[in-house]
Order: C-alpha cells, then structure tokens, then sequence
C-alpha cells in the first residue's frame, strides 16, 4: 500500500487552555506529541469544511494552548490506560477526539468559548453526557443550541484600532484567566506578522553577529554625498574635521554634512579600513553600499527629502553618536537641516523582534530581540555604554546586553479597554546583562580584571584598558532603558575614526579613557533638544516617544520607496484579515460574502479610475521612446544588487493580499520606569525566564503609542 501523503494543518492562536489543569494520583504520564487527537482532530476538521482529499493524511501542527493529553492506568488492571485530554478551564477532561472536537471548532470558528455548543461546556454536575455512537459529532452536535449562559465565559477577540486581532490584549486576558502564562508570541491573523516575521528574526540574527561599526538598517546617520575617490573626511590637529587630499597630502576644507535613515545595507563584506578610504569592489555602490534617505522633520507633514536618497560608500558614512564631535566647528552653511531634524529624534523608542510573552499575574514581560533608542538599533548580544552618574562625568561602564524586556505591572487595576482613556497598566522598557567598568572602584568587592578570550566581552573592545565586573558570575545587571547611552564601538574603530592623517605625536592622541566618553555629552544634549523640539513630545509633556514601528516614530512618508502604513491610503487591515481566513481555510460565510463584495466593487471603480487617473492612464499607455544613456546606466547599476527575502517575499504577498506597511498609531498614554538599575540572580535575568522586575519606581514620563507592541518596515 503506498505511503499516504501528509498535509499540516494550522490553527488559530485563540485558546482557552489552562495548563494547570492534569490528573491526579499514581499513574499518571503526559502522551507527547497527542498523536491520536492531532490527527482524528485534522481529519474532522478537513470534512467539515468540505476540503478533505482522499488518501491524504491530515495533522494538526498542534493543539490549542494549555491542552495537553495524559494517559492513567486503572487501579484494577494495571495493563490497561485510560487517555484523557485536560486544559478545559472548568478542570473537566475530554475523553475522546470526537468530544473535544465541537469544543475545538468552536475556538477557531469564534475565538472564544462563550456559547460552545459541547458537552463539556454543557456538563451541570460532574458527569458528562455521554456521545450516542450513531451520531455523527461535527454537524449535529455543532447545531444545538446554547441553553442559557454557559459556565465559563470568555470575551470576544480583542481588537486593534485597524481590525487587527490584538495579541497582546488577548495574552493579558488570558494571564489573568490562568494566572501564569509562559508562551511564544504569534500572529497569524496580522499579515504584517506573516510576511516580515522570519525575515525581520534573520535581519536581526545577522546583525548581531557583524562588528558593531557596521551601519544597521534603520539607524540615523552622519552622511556626506559628494567627496571625490582621494578625499577622506580626517580629523585636523585642531579636533576639526576636514577633507583631506590622500593624494596631495592637503587638506580641503569642511564638507557638506547631512542626516539620514539607512534604509538598505551593504550586501557585500566589508572590510574596517573601509571607514575612512574606499576599498576596490566587485560591483557597483548600490550594491556594495548604503542606502540612505535623509530625514525629514516630525514636526513637519511636508516630507520631501527621502526621495533624495544616495547610495554611499562605508567612508561617506559617520556614526550620528559622535555628531558633536565630527561638527565641531563646521560652518552653519555646511549643515543641512536634516541634521537638526535628526537630533528631534533623538527621545525616540521602538522595540523589535516580539519573542515570549510571560507573566504571573498581575505583572508581565514581552521579551523583545531588539530596540530603537534615538539614532541606534541595539540587539541581544551587543555592548551599550550607560549613562555616567552625574552625567557630565567619563564614560566607565558598559553592559552586555542578555535581555530587552517590555515590563508590564498593576494589570489589575487598568481598564481592559486599550483604546479607552481609562487607567492604563504601567509598563517600562528594561534592559538586562552583565555590566563591567573600567573603573576598579566601581567593580563587585574582590573583582579581578576578566580575560577578554573568555568572551564575556567583545574582542573589539580590549584596547580600552582593564574590565572589572560589576557583580558576581551568577547575577546580572538590570538598568532602565534611559540609563543606555548607546553602542560601545570597537577600539579599532574609534580610533580610524578620530585618527589624524599625520602622526603628530602623543599629545594629540585620544587615550582610551577619553575615546570610551566620546559622544555622550553630545547624545545628552541630543536628547534635551528633542524634547524642546519634537512637538509629538511637548504636546504631552512626555520625556520619550515610545512608537510601534521605526517608520512611525521617524514620522517617514516613506522607507526605501515603499509607503508607511501612516500615508498608505490602500491599507485594509480587516480585509487582509479575512483573506487571510479564506486562505487558511477558515473563512465563514460573512468573510466569503464580503471579500466578494470588495472584489466586485473594485472591478467597477476601475473603469472610472482609469479615465480619470493621469497614472492609470500612462501605465496602460504603450511606452514609445528609447532611454537615454543616463537612464540605461542606472537601470544597469540597479540589477547589480539582488532582491531581498523581504522584497521577494512581500511581492508574493501583495499579488494575494495587497502589501503590508507600518501599523497607524493608537491611543497615547504615559507610563513610569525603574529609576536606578538592580543587580539581579541569573535564574531570574535570562532572556525568557524572568519573574519579576524588582523594584519599580516612577520618575520619568515616557509618552507610548500603544498598537501592537509589533515593529514592521
């Protein structure tokens, strides 16, 4: 007999499974994987939407959330096991998949338990009805009707302001129902989560395997367009920085400076002389460099600079951290305004990669792979410096990021409503790892210096002298995201950086000390300037905009030619959400009827459109004309560089569904943080097993936009 094909079928995230529900007594074992239930309820399901193939095996990829199947011998007989499949809110079992299987439709048909049809639900007493063998479980038993209120009641789905299941709302709901809840972050009904979810995982899983001085996706920096092949921008003996000719050993005067987005990153490796003088590349700048669009003002809803984007070299291109430094001195007239718009940003967050979302109620945690924090992304696994204390003082400490945690408490006493201007739950970005200092007076008691082949710290950065350890082997470092200044960058680095292009001896050599401090007081006064400036920021009288997605907080029409969410005006939420039903297989007759009904409108527009739409027409014009030689030259350095996944990808989607931008922004509200940072145990500091925050005062004000917490290009 041949070997029967096998099709996985997916479910809803919706469910109301409490894992702590499970037999008690001797001889009792969990059956994992739920072979029997996997397939039996794949199979039922599959015929009830009418979509069942003959001779195909189905299986579901898992069973809802806090269900799990247990196997308990009989006292009598000791051969003989009894399977029972626990999790029901209630403590009640199913005792088979064709009881369980009215209860599971219903949780994906309705996303929640309130008015299920099944016998579980259904039991007064402790017995539960028992199945009539001759009747068929999908259809008849779905049909009854509900006999007044059911004992366990679930609210309906929440939703976003854009018809977007809301995953976190619904976590939060459900930690209060359980009381503990540990459970990876999904999202299937967003379809921004379904197209970017695993290439935004792999951006951020190469970026923090690459040096730290590599410009990452979505960093504002420091950017001059036009510096012929000889010239390098070097720092004078003066502390200014100037353009010097390599090939006549002279210098030339100020560039142009200008801010900006990197919004493409160089495909090709790089090398760390790169930095300061071009290197001989295989392919064009558009493929080996970066794209950068310079940055408009917040302030402003005129956004005209991101259409002038460049394509540049490394050297072309300066951390906007050292923005005080690599100015110092410049004429007004060599500074765009794009530069000042930048420093608006300077008070902005955004955290990336949703991982885990854990809690014990009423507290919880959503651990996230990265964040925005002014000009800089920052992941798990780089070195940040923290803010000295006072912060006019040197640069000591660095902390080994482990951890980016957005800390949720007092659940129970905010209102449910998100959207509402009800009392909100208090939350705070921390950041957990293991701190280090180059100054011995501030290292744990008995501290010896750590051996940089141990690999606690990056070898970049052993030339700035001795590190100390700041606690002990078993504890970690917990700080506020406030107290992160920004990346620690490489000695190595640093010093191309704010070298002189002559050796002018020792006395105008930046030493370590100093090169470890160098762009913190311009970062501080950065982010003074921005809350003087950014009106998004003044309006609610907030230290930190707190944004869901980088292009939101930005406040770019644009990134990388595509439109924001913000300024998208073909963005439809709920119809992505009820293609995405119909492609899942779990669409119901409203969803079919209305897709239906957007298609047939949309087909009579377009005529209209048509004749009336300047760009319709020219794009059903037929092209007549050659291209100029300019114009054959770019279309010719375009293909050199190759299509992302993303871009791939996001073209697959939008032929099925329309392409997917950066959520709108939702209600407003501020929060509080940790004021001062705690030394934690590691069994409480990893980056998916903490418990608790530890003490939480309030101080700053932070100003949130709230969505879903999901960060999208």
């Amino acid at each position: 007999m041949p070997f029967a094909p096998t099709r996985i079928v997916s479910i809803n995230t919706f469910s109301d499974g409490d894992s702590n529900q499970r037999p008690k007594g001797p001889g009792v074992s969990k059956v994992d994987p739920p072979q029997i239930y996997l397939e039996k309820i794949a199979s039922l399901w599959m015929s009830h939407r009418g979509e069942s193939v003959p001779g195909v095996r189905y299986v579901l990829d898992r069973l809802p959330d806090g269900y799990a199947l247990w196997i308990k011998r009989r006292s009598k007989h000791e051969a003989v096991t009894d399977k029972y499949l626990y999790g029901h809110p209630s403590g009640r079992y199913f005792d088979s998949p064709n009881r369980f299987f009215p209860h599971c439709l219903h949780l994906m048909d309705h996303g929640t338990n309130e008015g299920c049809p099944c016998t579980v639900c259904h039991t007064a007493g402790g017995k539960i009805p028992a199945i009539k063998t001759h009747q068929p479980p999908s259809l008849p038993i779905l049909g009854l009707k509900s006999k007044g209120r059911p004992r366990i009641h679930e609210p309906p789905q929440p939703l976003d302001s854009e018809g977007t299941p809301d995953i976190y709302r619904t976590l939060i709901n459900r930690l209060q129902r359980v009381g503990k809840l540990d459970v990876p972050i999904e999202e299937p009904m967003s379809l921004d989560w379904r197209v970017e979810n695993e290439y935004l995982q792999g951006v951020l899983d190469k970026t923090s395997k690459q040096p730290s001085w590599i410009p990452r996706l979505g960093e504002l920096v420091l950017l001059i367009r036009n510096v012929d092949e000889v010239g390098s921008v070097r720092r004078t003996q003066t502390g200014e920085f100037k353009i010097f000719d390599r090939k006549k050993n002279q210098w030339q005067g100020f560039p142009s400076w200008e801010a900006g987005v990197v919004t493409q990153v160089a495909e090709e490796a790089l090398q760390i002389e790169e930095l300061t003088r071009p290197s001989i590349k295989d392919f064009q700048v558009n493929y080996t460099g970066f794209r950068v669009e310079p940055i408009s003002n917040p302030n402003s809803k005129s956004k005209p600079f991101s259409r002038q984007y460049k394509y540049l070299p490394l050297h072309h291109i300066k951390p906007f951290a050292f923005a005080a430094e690599l100015l110092r001195g410049v004429p007004q007239d060599y500074l765009r305004e794009t530069i000042e718009n930048a420093n608006s940003l300077s008070c902005t967050l955004t955290l990336i990669g949703k991982l885990r979302f854990k809690g014990t109620w009423p507290s919880s945690e959503i651990y996230c792979k990265g964040i925005y924090l002014g000009a800089e992304l920052l992941v798990v696994g780089d070195a940040v410096r923290l803010v000295p204390t006072p912060r006019t003082a040197q640069v000591t400490e660095i902390l080994r990021i482990t951890a980016i945690k957005l800390c949720m408490w007092n659940l129970d006493k905010a209102t449910q409503d998100d959207q509402s201007d009800g009392h909100p739950y208090n939350s705070t970005v921390a950041v957990v790892g293991k701190a280090y200092t180059t100054d011995v007076k501030r290292a744990a008691a008995g501290a010896q210096p750590i051996r940089i082949s141990f690999g606690l710290i990056p070898a970049e950065l052993q030339d700035y002298g001795k590190w100390y350890p700041m606690h002990a082997s078993d504890q970690s470092f917990q700080v506020p995201f406030t107290r992160i200044l920004g990346r620690c960058y490489g000695s190595e680095a640093v010093s191309l950086w704010f070298s002189q292009p002559f050796k002018s001896g020792a006395a105008d050599a930046i030493t370590p000390s100093a090169a470890l401090s160098l762009g913190c007081q311009g970062i501080l006064e950065a982010r003074d300037f921005a809350r003087k400036h950014d009106k998004r920021l003044s309006k609610g009288g907030s230290k930190w905009l707190w944004s869901d997605t980088r292009a939101e907080a930005l406040d770019v029409e644009s990134f990388n030619g595509i439109e924001t969410a913000k300024y998208d005006e073909s963005r439809d939420p709920k119809r992505w959400v009820r293609h995405i039903k119909e492609f899942d297989g779990i669409a119901g007759p409203e969803d079919k009827a209305a897709l239906i009904r957007a298609a047939e409108k949309k087909r009579a527009s377009f005529g209209g459109l048509a004749s009336q739409s300047s760009f319709v027409q020219s794009a059903l014009t037929p092209i007549s004309g050659t291209a100029s030689d300019e114009d054959e030259e770019d279309i010719q350095r375009a293909r050199k560089r190759s299509r992302s996944v993303a871009e791939e990808r996001q073209d697959q989607n939008s032929k099925r569904l329309s392409e997917s931008e950066d959520p709108i922004q939702r209600n407003e509200f501020l929060v509080s943080k940790a004021k001062e940072p705690i030394v934690i145990d590691d069994d409480e500091a990893d980056d998916g097993t903490d418990e608790e925050l530890g003490d939480r005062s309030d101080s700053e004000d932070v100003q949130m936009v709230l969505s879903n917490f999901q960060s999208r290009k």
